[in-house]
């Protein structure tokens, strides 16, 4: 039964996946879906080593809570008490709100985009220093909101360098992965680094070529947000570790575990680099990830002593529905009937849409050149065919689609643009995803 759900990528011409079931302290079940590499036939295994993206999360919050506990670092540090040149927010931002989430810092990832990056542009921590340390705002004030940010946890891999001073893929290795056996488990920040038995990463062949595949990897050197390279039967270590206290003790997963709590009291269903919620009755600890060709999803079911882990090389699959549909089988006889479906506890809810208003718009009212101090980048706005569009330095043009009086659809987010009393437009603010209230100044 649970092979009838990885069918599709149980072939000898797709990319796949690894699956790994943990029960009682056994690999009870682990298999290798599809090709790990399509150039030379290599199928996946248990062994195969995957990129596990934002998975990663939970190890680089292992490091700040073993300095923690080791009484090298506190909780309530301020980010500005580490780092001087960020702006007076950041006496706010304590590190316990970047393992939350709860920061209100921007998003690099985001504004790597809204610069007019893509996947294929490379940059160094350097540059995310300087573009983090560039924002004058916040998306809201720390401990107000949760919004996910991989800005947080690249900046607690720099913390973990500032405290040791050694970068946190060799404090990690130390500390972590050599004690606990995953001796194919590295924070991968080095690009050029030979990894044997890696599953090279794939996305669906966007040309007309339906069926075939291209390659999907990156150069990046980034960790903190992502960056675990690891396998099937090291996960399995990690697992172990859980209910295990010989190595990791139980104060630490104790520290790992605590839900944060708003300033308003609220709490939320993130800890440390962990999601804490329930399924069908049952807790659960998750996290997933996603980037270029890869996807993850490690699930645990703690009461149960059940985790679920699943690595893929291909980057459009969706793990978290094979590892509950894989939880749906193996615990049957304890799960409850719930009127929640699965996309109640997936991050990224569904969307409301917003009805467009209709409007007699000018739309050359909003011609010109705005400039982002925080971006240091220019948009260009520009009518063509009753049609306005906007360019990022000379990146392609995008269409903007009214979305209400003043403000636009786009590829890059909500454009909102800025009036004087006299009703003339002297800039714009955008809203983008995990980056809110980017403010740009008309030319």
């Amino acid at each position: 039964m649970i092979d009838h759900i990885f069918a599709e990528w149980n072939t000898s011409n797709t990319p796949g996946c690894a699956l790994g079931i943990m029960k009682d302290g056994q690999l009870i079940y682990a298999k290798g879906y599809g090709m790990a590499n399509l150039e030379y036939d290599i199928p996946n295994s248990p062994s195969s080593v995957f990129r596990i993206a934002s998975t990663s999360k939970q190890f680089t919050a292992a490091c700040i809570t073993l300095l923690v506990e080791q009484g090298k670092l506190s909780l309530d540090k301020t980010l500005k008490e580490i780092y001087q040149d960020f702006p007076d927010y950041s006496k706010k931002i304590t590190i316990q709100h970047l393992l939350n989430h709860t920061s209100g810092l921007r998003d690099y990832l985001q504004i790597s985009f809204l610069k007019g990056l893509g996947d294929n542009d490379f940059y160094q921590d350097k540059d995310i220093m300087k573009w983090l340390v560039n924002q004058s705002n916040l998306n809201f004030e720390p401990g107000d909101e949760f919004l996910y940010s991989n800005s947080g946890y690249w900046l607690l891999g720099q913390i973990v360098q500032e405290t040791t001073g050694m970068n946190m893929a060799d404090f990690a290795k130390k500390e972590l992965f050599k004690p606990l056996g995953m001796s194919n488990t590295h924070f991968h920040n080095d690009h050029t680094k030979i990894v044997k038995n890696r599953a090279s990463g794939y996305l669906p062949n966007s040309k007309d070529d339906k069926d075939g595949f291209q390659i999907s990897m990156t150069t990046l050197e980034v960790i903190g947000d992502g960056g675990i390279f690891t396998t099937i039967n090291d996960i399995k270590k990690w697992d172990d570790a859980f209910y295990d206290s010989s190595i990791l003790s139980k104060k630490f997963w104790e520290m790992m575990t605590v839900q944060a709590v708003l300033n308003n009291g609220e709490v939320i269903p993130y800890a440390s680099g962990l999601f804490i919620d329930k399924y069908k009755g049952l807790k659960t600890i998750s996290h997933a990830g996603e980037y270029v060709g890869f996807t993850a999803e490690l699930l645990r079911f703690p009461d149960e002593h059940c985790s679920i882990a699943i690595f893929t090389n291909i980057g459009d699959v969706r793990p978290t529905d094979m590892a509950y549909q894989v939880a749906n089988i193996l615990l049957k006889e304890k799960l409850e009937e719930d009127i929640k479906t699965l996309d109640t506890i997936k991050e990224g809810r569904k969307a409301a849409t917003t009805k467009k208003k209709e409007t007699n718009v000018n739309l050359t009212d909003y011609i010109g050149s705005y400039y982002s101090k925080e971006l240091t980048v220019t948009y260009h706005f520009e009518v063509k065919n009753d049609r306005l569009f906007v360019q990022i330095e000379e990146n392609e043009p995008v269409e903007c689609t009214i979305a209400e009086i003043d403000a636009f659809s786009t590829k890059y987010g909500l454009v909102r643009f800025q009036k004087d009393e006299e009703l003339v437009i002297t800039g714009l603010e955008l809203d983008s995803g995990r980056v809110k209230n980017l403010k740009f100044e008309k030319k």
